[in-house]
């Protein structure tokens, strides 16, 4: 898992260019430091003058560690080590653990070369260039909608990890992988589920491909798809919950799915997954409206939709159509 957050970052936090990006940088430390993530500046100037520009923008004791990159290659046996991977090491975390943050486009080299996940941070003034775009996980171009759940996403996805979409007070929303296969689909075959799917597996060896080729396609195309819930007390797959395209009178729409196993039903579970991903909907995927498509006869949903702000707005087929209220005007 990410462990640590390593700010390379001379521009704003040594020569404060630009200023503007400082409250939202301590913002994000202090952030860090609450959800004991472990951070470090590294920087081309002595630790003392790393210091005092840290105190005087109000972060001072924030960070575990600051390293010098002048001084690297004058203690013995480090010659051959890169800056990252002496920051990881000193504070007892492999550099496939970290992830960078940078302006200068040596560094975003440096990072990918030691393991590490890197956001490169570009200014007008910066010297990231093209080619070395290419080799960071992300671009950024200011810090004001960086949070640590947007570095842990870039961190899994440069990991090749499945990406943590959201947590609720019981529950995380990530994409699922091969590795939840067997909690798949026995999560399908559960009473109520099996019989609900449009498109139920005819064996488990074909299951088993679909999901694979959900993973590789949904999840990479869209940036969306039905997500895994998984239990916080648990850890357990008890449901699935997301955004899924369908077509609307010949017009492409987003629909809101979800199933849960009966365990886990009728304790506001369904709700709290599905609120938190409409509020992803508007807020994160910029969706004007989201539909959901449901039987006549599941009062359970009828009511979820309601609760959850949609209203009916006509029926497709033989299922009943509502939509966000944002979409009704």
């Amino acid at each position: 898992m990410l462990k640590l957050i390593i700010f390379y970052l001379d521009s704003v936090l040594i020569h404060r260019t630009p200023i503007s990006e400082i409250p939202h940088i301590c913002r994000l430390v202090n952030e860090l430091r609450c959800g004991n993530f472990l951070t470090a500046v590294v920087s081309v100037c002595p630790v003392a003058e790393m210091r005092a520009k840290i105190a005087s923008i109000g972060l001072s004791g924030s960070f575990d560690l600051l390293i010098s990159e002048g001084s690297l290659s004058k203690a013995d046996g480090d010659s051959a080590m890169n800056v990252f991977q002496k920051a990881a090491m000193s504070l007892g975390i492999r550099p496939e653990e970290t992830l960078v943050i940078t302006d200068t486009a040596s560094e975003i080299r440096a990072a990918k070369w030691a393991g590490s996940a890197c956001a490169a941070f570009c200014t007008p003034s910066s010297d990231v260039q093209s080619y070395e775009l290419r080799l960071a996980d992300i671009l950024m171009e200011g810090f004001e909608d960086i949070d640590t759940l947007f570095l842990t996403q870039v961190w899994e996805r440069s990991q090749k990890l499945p990406m943590t979409i959201a947590h609720t007070s019981r529950t995380i929303l990530r994409e699922l992988c091969m590795n939840d296969f067997e909690a798949h689909y026995r999560l399908i075959h559960e009473p109520g589920i099996a019989s609900a799917l449009t498109d139920p597996a005819a064996s488990e060896e074909e299951e088993r491909h679909k999901l694979s080729a959900y993973i590789q396609t949904v999840y990479q195309f869209y940036g969306y798809g039905l997500w895994g819930i998984f239990s916080k007390d648990s850890n357990r797959l008890i449901g699935r919950c997301g955004l899924q395209p369908f077509t609307l009178n010949g017009t492409a729409q987003t629909e809101l799915g979800y199933y849960l196993a009966p365990d886990y039903r009728h304790k506001g579970i369904a709700y709290e997954a599905a609120a938190k991903v409409l509020l992803l909907a508007q807020e994160y995927y910029a969706m004007p409206c989201v539909y959901a498509r449901i039987a006549p006869d599941n009062i359970a949903s009828i009511r979820l939709a309601a609760k959850l702000g949609m209203q009916q707005v006509g029926q497709l087929q033989d299922l009943l159509l509502f939509c966000t209220e944002s979409n009704l005007s």
